[in-house]
């Protein structure tokens, strides 16, 4: 596990439930998550990001507290914004800041957990 102080990004895609009962094969699921991918793989460039994507939540954040990341995460969270709104859905979210835990490279999930998740979650 990695102790880290920086920021994060939680989001929630409103009506995702129309979303994916619109087309049977999964292919706007398909291609919601592959814009989500994309923005912030794109973002990452500055900043060291790292995203969770479960349904409709998404939650993402910087590896540091300093300008460029927090600049990078906001770049992510324009281009989602973007993203979903292509598709006819509306995303809304908040930015928190400040120590959590999260794994790196864990084989069977993922782990991120502190104040600043559950501050930007609620």
């Amino acid at each position: 596990m990695q102790h880290v102080s920086g920021y994060v990004a939680f989001l929630d895609v409103l009506c995702f439930s129309d979303l994916i009962s619109r087309d049977d094969s999964l292919e706007l699921v398909q291609d919601y998550t592959h814009a989500i991918q994309k923005a912030v793989a794109t973002a990452s460039r500055e900043a060291e990001l790292r995203f969770v994507l479960f349904s409709d939540s998404i939650m993402i954040s910087t590896h540091s507290g300093d300008e460029s990341a927090f600049t990078s995460l906001l770049a992510a969270c324009s281009r989602i914004f973007g993203a979903p709104v292509a598709l006819e859905v509306p995303v809304r979210g908040k930015i928190a800041y400040g120590a959590f835990i999260r794994s790196e490279e864990a084989e069977a999930g993922s782990i991120v957990a502190g104040r600043p998740i559950n501050e930007a979650y609620s």
